[in-house]
């Protein structure tokens, strides 16, 4: 008799341990679920403020280095040990153009004084899960022409590029809301196309400011920060001009 009921009490360890995984599991998922689906307005307020005012603050860093350290367009260095892509390489190279006592380093008390920032995940949306793509909430420095911003010219014109800040995959919420905020229009109640000319866009290495990408949805023209939607997936982009072409 005892032994019968060693083996009942073992079956139903058993079955708290299977109900406890399940119970978890269902949280893992509904977690990552959440990260994907609508979230309350004042959320989607409070992340969308949250990404402007870290950008803008980054802005106004680059343009006080350029007033006060004397730092050219080629010269800022953004590297940091944050911002990653899925394998885990980081999304951000040392500019071998910065001056080597750190005046033009934007992450460093002698540069721009700022941390790089990782948004929460309350602002992350859908995902592209390739190693070679940016992990969710990272940012990265980019070069694109936004027409009527700056200088235009034709594709591939290096003083008619701006210098940009993005951050990809966001909740389609918070992209709305802050194109809400920065006068981007929302046609047909979703964020504008990711749509451009000239091919693959430029990045921030070594100072280069070559790329023959212009933006050229009629929504975000002349505009200092917008949201965009890739037109054959479910993921946001977020771009903040950082250093305008000149």
């Amino acid at each position: 008799m005892r032994n019968h009921q060693s083996q009942g009490n073992v079956l139903f360890l058993i079955l708290i341990a299977v109900a406890l995984f399940a119970a978890l599991s269902y949280a893992v998922t509904s977690s990552t679920r959440n990260s994907n689906t609508n979230i309350s307005e004042d959320e989607a307020n409070l992340q969308a403020s949250a990404i402007l005012n870290y950008t803008s603050a980054l802005r106004a860093a680059i343009l006080r280095m350029q007033i006060s350290n004397g730092c050219q367009d080629d010269q800022f260095n953004f590297s940091n040990a944050l911002y990653k892509f899925n394998n885990d390489t980081l999304a951000t190279e040392v500019n071998a153009n910065s001056p080597s006592d750190g005046r033009c380093d934007v992450f460093s008390p002698q540069g721009g004084n700022l941390s790089p920032l990782i948004l929460s995940p309350k602002a992350w949306g859908a995902s592209n899960p390739a190693a070679n793509a940016i992990r969710p909430g990272h940012g990265r420095v980019n070069i694109s022409q936004i027409l009527n911003v700056g200088t235009d010219d034709v594709a591939g014109t290096v003083t008619a590029n701006d210098i940009l800040i993005g951050f990809s995959y966001i909740n389609k919420d918070v992209c709305l809301k802050i194109n809400d905020m920065m006068d981007v229009e929302n046609p047909s109640g979703d964020a504008p196309p990711d749509t451009f000319s000239g091919g693959v866009q430029g990045v921030y290495t070594n100072g280069s400011l070559t790329s023959a990408r212009i933006y050229n949805d009629v929504n975000i023209a002349g505009k200092q920060a917008f949201c965009t939607k890739s037109p054959t997936a479910p993921y946001y982009y977020f771009y903040k001009i950082v250093l305008r072409a000149r």
